[in-house]
């Protein structure tokens, strides 16, 4: 480290050209953060230091501009675009640590406000070392503004987030750190964006949605270990369920682990396509509370377990099982997104279970979950074998379509061979195309209209 300042010099064209750099992507970020809320969101977004005052231009069109001209352009586009540029000087903070806060929209509670900022800070913060970190995608601080007597400028950041004024309660904010130089690429700064909005989207449920009860399409596998991988059942239409999630579990009790599989094997005996066997929450309540207290030692949950999705009605589930949560690969809330160019599913397990899960996009669309017959090539790096299956990866299937096939108001499922294609990014960014073959199809269920909710769908296995 010593020898370091003898490469990279004390001077502009040295650590001052790492440091602009730095300084560049932050000015990215502000501007990201500062678009990121769009108008038909539930939630409005304000950073600690204002736009400016900019040609007499309003916010409005000072976010329009950003957006036209800045967000999604390329570094060589924007050094050509003199007014860009010129804007960039001008925007952003005097470090390298933009800072915002997120509001509900119509909120004027602060304590509610800097419950859902909070709520951000502890998706995006690793605090524990009993755990790992690697499923953290992004680190954030969080600090607070507080009132002084001779400055308005907290009555104004309330103001702009829609807050009562008349009170002298800190407001939390988020902090964002640039120290990476080479970060502005639109693919990067595309995946910021989109784990900064499912954070903030996950924030809002964990302090605004109902409690409930909480569906769980077991895979049917029990490994040396009694883990079971299961896909929590979403509904478009209850905002208490709006979730795309994986999670792994563990039976707590040999007994119970034993009576999950006879019982697995019993189906499986009974029929081709038999039922799932679904895990439910005993009580309602938060979605959010399976994965973010469960994670903690000494901490476990107990499901009902039924054959095939039950009612909230339905109490003949044929037994309960208390399981710890190892792991969730997966945690998304839907976001009312475009469908995807190509069908898109979530790909998870190890190598000796694979296991796909479908990514829906918005209603009407589909939930799916099937097993493969082993590992795709290109998962694994010369030390871990099945690395990218263990952590968890998205694959498109190349030609089909990622809108559903809707027939006589049915969702149809659109895997109508036993073999297909799929793509995904391997190892070191290398894009890799793989032949794979379904073992078992596990369950599906499409919704079938834009009114229709999880209780309604049309269930096939």
């Amino acid at each position: 480290m010593r020898a370091t300042p003898a490469v990279i010099g004390l001077h502009k064209n040295g650590y001052g050209r790492i440091l602009a750099e730095c300084m560049f992507t932050s000015k990215i970020m502000y501007c990201l953060w500062t678009t990121l809320a769009k108008e038909d969101d539930n939630f409005v977004i304000k950073t600690t230091k204002p736009l400016p005052n900019w040609k007499n231009m309003p916010i409005k069109d000072q976010i329009q501009f950003i957006r036209d001209r800045i967000i999604g352009i390329t570094n060589q586009e924007l050094a050509q675009d003199e007014e860009a540029m010129l804007y960039l000087k001008e925007v952003g903070p005097d470090t390298m640590i933009p800072c915002f806060s997120v509001n509900l929209k119509g909120n004027q509670n602060v304590e509610k406000c800097n419950a859902i900022n909070v709520a951000v800070f502890k998706d995006l913060s690793h605090t524990s070392s009993e755990h790992t970190a690697h499923r953290t995608p992004m680190i954030v601080t969080a600090s607070s503004l507080v009132s002084h007597k001779y400055s308005a400028a907290v009555k104004k950041f309330k103001e702009g987030l829609g807050l009562h004024v008349d009170n002298d309660i800190p407001v939390k904010y988020i902090k964002t750190t640039c120290l990476d130089p080479w970060a502005t690429s639109l693919k990067f700064m595309d995946n910021m964006a989109a784990i900064m909005r499912n954070s903030i989207l996950c924030a809002i449920g964990t302090v605004t949605d109902p409690e409930a009860l909480h569906n769980f399409v077991s895979t049917g596998v029990v490994n040396q270990q009694n883990e079971v991988i299961a896909s929590y059942v979403g509904d478009f239409n209850d905002v208490a369920k709006q979730y795309d999630t994986v999670v792994k579990l563990k039976f707590l009790h040999d007994k119970d682990a034993e009576q999950y599989i006879a019982m697995q094997e019993k189906l499986l005996q009974s029929s081709t396509e038999p039922r799932p066997v679904v895990f439910r929450s005993i009580k309602q309540r938060h979605h959010d509370v399976f994965f973010k207290e469960s994670k903690y030692p000494g901490e476990n949950e107990e499901f009902h377990c039924f054959v095939g999705l039950p009612s909230d009605n339905d109490n003949n589930y044929f037994m309960s099982a208390k399981m710890n949560i190892v792991d969730v690969p997966r945690y998304e809330h839907f976001d009312n997104h475009e469908y995807h160019e190509n069908s898109s599913y979530f790909m998870y397990g190890d190598k000796e279970n694979v296991f796909l899960f479908h990514i829906p996009c918005r209603s009407p669309d589909f939930f799916q979950v099937i097993q493969l017959d082993g590992p795709p090539d290109g998962i694994g790096s010369e030390e871990v074998d099945d690395l990218l299956l263990r952590h968890g990866i998205e694959v498109k299937i190349p030609g089909i379509p990622g809108s559903p096939v809707v027939v006589s108001g049915d969702v149809m499922d659109h895997l109508t061979k036993n073999k297909f294609d799929i793509t995904f990014v391997g190892i070191n960014g290398k894009v890799v195309k793989s032949e794979v073959k379904i073992a078992r199809k596990i369950w599906f269920a499409g919704t079938v209209s834009e009114m229709l909710g999880a209780d309604q769908v049309k269930t096939h296995v």
